[in-house]
């Protein structure tokens, strides 16, 4: 599943920027949004309207091009259920019996996949 992660407080930190010099550059936005948005990294939600609020005031504050990309990653994230392979405890299964295939080759059974680093799955031929 892909996510939308907000950058604000690594981009605040990165500057030398604190979220009350950011307020500052923005008077029609409440503190509290400010304090608010360079917290989470994750924030409810962002309409377009805070956003380009937000790229304005940091255009103000340090003199740069500021972009969306600046401010916000698409992430991919899994789910526990995804990853609980990772973490489970699988010496428990060393004192199973082997798996009865009853008499058929595990080997000659499907086609054998390649994983790439970028996680794409490949049939081998």
């Amino acid at each position: 599943m892909m996510q939308a992660q907000w950058k604000l407080r690594a981009y605040l930190q990165a500057h030398g920027i604190t979220p009350y010099r950011l307020a500052k550059a923005l008077p029609e936005m409440r503190q509290a949004t400010i304090y608010r948005l360079a917290a989470e990294e994750t924030p409810q939600s962002v309409s377009f309207d805070v956003l380009s609020q937000v790229i304005a005031g940091l255009r103000r504050v340090t003199g740069e091009d500021v972009t969306p990309n600046d401010l916000i990653a698409i992430v991919e994230t899994r789910s526990a259920e995804d990853t609980s392979w990772q973490t489970a405890d699988l010496s428990r299964l060393a004192d199973e019996e082997p798996y009865d295939w009853g008499g058929v080759d595990p080997l000659t059974l499907g086609k054998a996949v390649h994983v790439t680093a970028s996680g794409e799955i490949a049939a081998e031929h």
